[in-house]
């Protein structure tokens, strides 16, 4: 059994009547001081969603592309609003020809050159050349094979 020995009289205290005090004085807290709870709370929820977007844009870039890194939230979009082609030339100058930016979320990848189009285009053309599986189309074609033959 878990517990701790408090230093006051040497009784054993269990962690949930640990938990108990511990969220009685919180909720007392609350009702005490309404403002700075609820101003506290906003900043700490704002800090856990910037965390959390921040660890999502990490996750969605592509691995084995180089690009510039983006400001919180919206990635290069800062960069790239006033003059976007001679951006991507200083990026291409300095993570070469193919390389990624953010929009927001949203990985992008940018290919700079007409050699390098056609390498990344002509050797990954299978990979490149799919159609999205509508559901509908499927659904309903599947539907209507079963229907045919079950009469």
């Amino acid at each position: 059994m878990l517990c701790c020995y408090s230093s006051s009289d040497g009784r054993p205290h269990h962690w949930s009547r640990i938990l108990k005090m511990v969220f009685a004085k919180t909720f007392s807290n609350l009702v005490d001081y309404p403002l700075e709870s609820l101003l506290i709370l906003s900043c700490v929820l704002s800090t856990v969603y910037i965390l959390s977007n921040e660890f999502v844009r990490y996750m969605a870039r592509i691995k084995g592309f180089k690009g510039p890194p983006g400001l919180l939230m919206i990635g290069n979009l800062e960069q790239i609003q006033e003059n976007a082609a001679e951006q991507y030339r200083q990026w291409s100058a300095e993570y070469g020809p193919v390389y990624q930016i953010q929009l927001g979320n949203i990985p992008i990848i940018v290919v700079n050159t007409a050699a390098s189009a056609k390498t990344l285009f002509s050797q990954n053309s299978q990979a490149l050349s799919s159609r999205p599986e509508f559901y509908t189309f499927h659904k309903v074609s599947w539907l209507d094979h079963v229907l045919s033959y079950s009469y």
